[in-house]
């Protein structure tokens, strides 16, 4: 007969079992971050790096192009859509907007815990991770579905 042990959740680098360091570079991020959303602080205003330059239908309008061969040789006027648009730049201020959505109902130190504990506590790497996700929420509009 098989015994079943509970298993123990980790509770390293999360919300109230921080340690000092960690604890120190929680609020280091905070304080880049809202240099960020104020203003005070450069960072990178273009779009990821994943973003394709894709428009959505409402964004780009259809303009005609020269007659296509359909199946079996019938020509057949097609009408395409200028998908590549130039990629968005960001203010402070939307990142902010764009954050204060994405809590909702979560503490925000959780959130901001997520990413330093993805990228290992590296400061720099983790706020460069989360501004782009930020960035990334905006650019695929996530706050209006």
């Amino acid at each position: 007969m098989s015994t079943y042990i509970q298993p123990v959740p980790v509770t390293e680098g999360r919300l109230g079992h921080l340690t000092p360091e960690q604890t120190e570079k929680l609020q280091q991020f905070w304080v880049r971050l809202y240099d960020v959303f104020d203003g005070k602080t450069q960072f990178d205003q273009t779009a990821p790096s994943s973003f394709k330059g894709q428009a959505r239908e409402d964004d780009a309008p259809a303009t005609p192009s020269t007659e296509k061969k359909g199946w079996f040789s019938r020509s057949k006027a097609v009408e395409t859509s200028s998908k590549e648009v130039a990629a968005p730049r960001f203010t402070g201020a939307e990142l902010y907007k764009t954050f204060w959505k994405l809590t909702m109902m979560d503490h925000p130190d959780i959130i901001v815990l997520k990413f330093l504990r993805a990228r290992k506590w590296v400061l720099d790497d983790a706020m460069k991770m989360f501004l782009n996700a930020l960035k990334w929420r905006i650019v695929e509009r996530i706050d209006e579905l």
